[in-house]
């Protein structure tokens, strides 16, 4: 079990954190920014690019054997939904590149 400082401080409003728990460098592109992770490293992305609508196109790599590989597209699927005492609840569900 790893824990994961989400303070606001540690994780502010609006910035993304990628925690590679993976043994292979990965890559996050945001829009135009790029983003390297070493294996076992967590980084705060904060200043990140948006594109039209303040929408950032995100694409997530890897790399195996000198190569990058495409692991995800970015796109999340948000549901909302009530519980039984009518909170409401947003879950995201995030595709994934099936090889």
């Amino acid at each position: 079990m790893v824990a994961i400082d989400d303070s606001a401080t540690a994780f502010p409003a609006g910035s993304f954190k990628v925690a590679n728990f993976a043994s292979v460098l990965v890559k996050i592109e945001l829009e135009k920014d790029v983003h390297e992770i070493t294996a076992g490293e967590s980084k705060v992305i904060s200043n990140a690019t948006f594109g039209e609508g303040q929408t950032a196109s995100m694409h997530a790599f890897c790399k195996h054997g000198g190569v990058w590989e495409l692991i995800s597209t970015g796109r999340v699927l948000q549901v909302i939904s009530e519980d039984p005492v009518k909170q409401i609840e947003l879950k995201g569900v995030r595709d994934v590149v099936v090889p």
